[in-house]
């Protein structure tokens, strides 16, 4: 379909996609989508360059993580047992397509780690 003769262990593009050829048979192709280290064991070293110690510092690191952004306001307000988290969402990831799955990964995490109850995410749309 691409103008090219497929031979096992080529690598071309599909759809933007990297993909390897696994075999050749009979007039079809056998396309591998997955990373060349996909299944196999890795080794990491790492160095720990800051530990978060004070709640606002977890927070952070954790919305850096969740929305590549390291410039997000939050609030907490309640008591323990009611704990509650605000975070106010920018203009700029407001137009993330997959917005709604970082606050829910946030969310996940906030609760789980930080012992938040409640986390309340905060857009102002402006009309320009």
């Amino acid at each position: 379909k691409q103008g090219m003769t497929p031979v096992p262990g080529m690598v071309f593009e599909v759809e933007g996609r990297p993909a390897r050829i696994q075999s050749v048979s009979g007039g079809r192709v056998m396309v591998d989508f997955n990373h060349p280290l996909a299944g196999k064991e890795t080794e990491y070293k790492v160095k720990v360059r800051e530990v978060a110690k004070t709640e606002n510092d977890k927070i952070k690191y954790l919305l850096e993580k969740s929305f590549n952004e390291d410039s997000l306001d939050f609030k907490i307000s309640g008591a323990a047992e009611k704990k509650r988290l605000e975070v106010g969402i920018t203009e700029k990831l407001r137009a993330n397509r997959t917005l709604i799955a970082m606050k829910a990964g946030f969310f996940s995490d906030a609760t789980k780690h930080l012992g938040f109850k409640e986390v309340e995410f905060k857009e102002l749309w402006v009309k320009k």
